[in-house]
């Protein structure tokens, strides 16, 4: 619609804050396994670079290597091929599967929060929570210093306000309610 409007398309966080690198290794396996010489980085640039109207990849870096490798992807970008559109796909599902809520802390929904909840980064506690090999006291130790910062996940009155901006469009409310059943111990 935006091509069709004369509207230049502009792609902004094609790594998703860096999440679409630090990947479960079913999902590395995949892209290596087709192409060892790509870096993981690589494959999102080139999606991104290669959809059709895009003028401009914004993509943060790090260090001076990310940089250099950002500009070599795409000062020559080769658009994935059908073969590699297929493994993002079943990559996407894997990197699906394995994030328990699906948050890219963009923290659009914090200033919306009437009661000053730190979503993002309960929800990336969270996330690191349920997939670590056990929970230990430290997830709960970071929980009350992010409570202390704003208010815990219980203070949620449920208003909705979270929802309505959140880019990834999550049940903010529910997950809230997770973070809370997993973290917030009762001081009974």
């Amino acid at each position: 619609m935006a091509k069709n409007h004369g509207v230049e398309i502009l792609v902004m966080e094609p790594l998703k804050g860096g999440n679409l690198v630090k990947i479960p290794a079913d999902a590395i396996e995949l892209m290596v396994d087709h192409n060892p010489e790509a870096s993981i980085p690589s494959w999102g640039l080139r999606f991104a670079g290669g959809l059709e109207g895009v003028s401009t990849v914004f993509s943060g870096m790090g260090s001076l290597d990310q940089l250099k490798e950002n500009i070599e992807c795409m000062d020559d970008l080769k658009p994935l091929d059908a073969s590699e559109k297929k493994i993002l796909r079943k990559a996407r599902k894997i990197i699906a599967e394995s994030i328990p809520i699906d948050c890219s802390y963009c923290d659009y929904c914090i200033p919306k929060c009437p009661e000053n909840i730190p979503i993002s980064k309960f929800f990336s506690l969270y996330n690191d929570a349920k997939t670590a090999i056990e929970l230990q006291d430290l997830y709960f130790v970071y929980y009350m210093n992010y409570a202390r910062e704003g208010n815990p996940a219980s203070a949620c009155t449920e208003c909705g306000e979270c929802e309505k901006i959140c880019t990834q469009h999550l049940d903010v409310i529910d997950c809230l309610k997770e973070v809370r059943n997993l973290l917030e111990k009762d001081d009974d």
